[in-house]
């Protein structure tokens, strides 16, 4: 029979071809860039309504005003946020429960604000505070403080610059018969720090106007 040959193999430069050929891939597309030169929201609300706990607890958050600029996006610098809000309790037209504004700058990284708060009556969070403890609140509180965070190293840090807490009462019952347990004309405190991450407090001003309370014990 004739004789028959076996094919050759391939040439390194025809394998080298191939191989190209086969691990050609398309690059991947750039990833989408966003620019923002300003961002502004006017007279937002927020609805909450919170069914867990009894009595239910129902707050709108009014008057919502946002602005911040230059929001660039990947790799974010830090950018100015100016927020203003009032809080109601039930919807936008019930009692204020508190006033907040809050002015600083903030990344995905790092964080540095400043908080100002108040709350003319403390009563009004009822609901929350029962949570913690059985007497009615009520109270007048003003607060400034500020608040740096940063994500690596991880660091939280709270600064009250100066607290004031005015006609703090804690009673039991309702109504006239309810009877004050404690309470205090007015408490100030200032240049408190606290560090969350190292778990370390200093407090410069601690000042306690008239407090007062009630002990009782029971005839059995």
């Amino acid at each position: 029979p004739p004789a028959t040959r076996a094919p050759s193999p391939p040439t390194a430069a025809a394998a080298a071809s191939g191989a190209s050929a086969a691990g050609t891939t398309n690059p991947a597309p750039d990833a989408w860039a966003l620019t923002l030169d300003g961002l502004k929201i006017d007279r937002a609300q927020l609805r909450w309504q919170d069914d867990s706990l009894q009595p239910a607890a129902a707050f709108t958050l009014a008057d919502l005003s946002l602005q911040t600029q230059a929001l660039r996006w990947p790799a974010p610098p830090p950018v100015p946020v100016a927020l203003k809000a009032v809080l109601h309790s039930g919807g936008a037209d019930g009692p204020v429960a508190a006033q907040l504004s809050v002015d600083g700058q903030a990344s995905p990284e790092r964080a540095t604000l400043a908080l100002t708060l108040e709350a003319p009556d403390l009563g009004l969070f009822g609901p929350y505070l029962a949570t913690a403890l059985k007497p009615r609140w009520s109270g007048r509180l003003q607060l400034k403080a500020g608040l740096d965070w940063a994500a690596d190293p991880a660091a939280l840090a709270l600064r009250i610059d100066d607290a004031l807490l005015r006609d703090l009462q804690l009673r039991d019952g309702s109504g006239r018969g309810a009877v004050l347990l404690a309470g205090l004309k007015q408490l100030q405190a200032a240049g408190v720090a606290l560090d969350l991450q190292a778990r370390r407090a200093t407090v410069t001003r601690l000042k306690i106007d008239q407090p007062q309370a009630s002990v009782a014990r029971q005839a059995d």
